[in-house]
């Protein structure tokens, strides 16, 4: 988890790699990364929780 975190916030301050900028439109995948991680926080907030406090 660390590393994911790691990964985008490398992304968003300092850019991407030569490498990935040569074979993909790197802002793109960067944006795609950020929204990606958001949605997914939200969703756990939302209800990782009730899954942990209501297990069936």
């Amino acid at each position: 988890m660390l590393g994911l975190i790691a990964k985008i916030a490398w992304e968003q301050l300092i850019g991407p790699s030569s490498t990935t900028g040569e074979l993909i439109n790197a802002r793109v995948a960067i944006e795609a990364h950020l929204a990606g991680a958001l949605l997914e926080a939200s969703w756990l907030w939302r209800y990782g929780y009730r899954i942990k406090s209501n297990p069936q």
